[in-house]
């Protein structure tokens, strides 16, 4: 699937099981014993906006401002559901 990076403008190409695109993984844990992180589960890939962890953190740092009332209100509604 194309996607064009939100922060560059990057053409990136992502599919099913590749590692291209940001975010990846939105939980997991680490394997101690084989000494590595294994995800519970992908993103899917219409979701994958960014073509490197640099231009999503540039992005999330560019529009912080913005984006943190967003995330707050996300939380409450979360935690209102439960």
């Amino acid at each position: 699937m194309k996607q064009i990076c939100l922060n560059c403008n990057k053409t990136f190409y992502v599919s099913e099981g590749n590692y291209r695109g940001y975010p990846q993984w939105f939980r997991g844990h680490w394997d101690n014993e084989n000494d590595r992180f294994i995800p519970d589960g992908e993103v899917p890939i219409q979701n994958k906006v960014f073509h490197a962890r640099i231009c999503m953190d540039e992005y999330l740092f560019k529009y912080s401002a913005y984006l943190t009332p967003i995330f707050k209100q996300l939380k409450e509604r979360e935690v209102s559901n439960d």
